[in-house]
């Protein structure tokens, strides 16, 4: 996989980063510790808003929260990094 470095989110307790679709887009990631499944969202090529997918819980994984992790990424270079898994200490 092709990725962004992983950044720390402030809205919600996660981090996300930017990963390259085989749409030839870009899209978002969010991991969360209370929850198995990732928030992914795409980001639009006309106005750079997440666009959510449809499986992904709103109540988890709130707009902002993309948003704010679009922000962050933006303007990172993307490189070649293994597979992202949370751990607890």
């Amino acid at each position: 996989m092709i990725r962004t470095v992983v950044v720390n989110l402030t809205t919600i307790p996660g981090f996300a980063y930017k990963q390259k679709l085989t749409s030839g887009g870009a899209g978002i990631v969010i991991l969360r510790a209370d929850s198995k499944q990732p928030g992914v969202a795409g980001i639009s090529k006309t106005s750079g808003e997440a666009i959510p997918t449809v499986n992904t819980p709103a109540d988890l994984f709130p707009i902002a929260a993309f948003n704010e992790a679009i922000e962050l990424t933006k303007g990172l270079p993307y490189r070649k990094q293994a597979a992202v898994k949370l751990v607890q200490a």
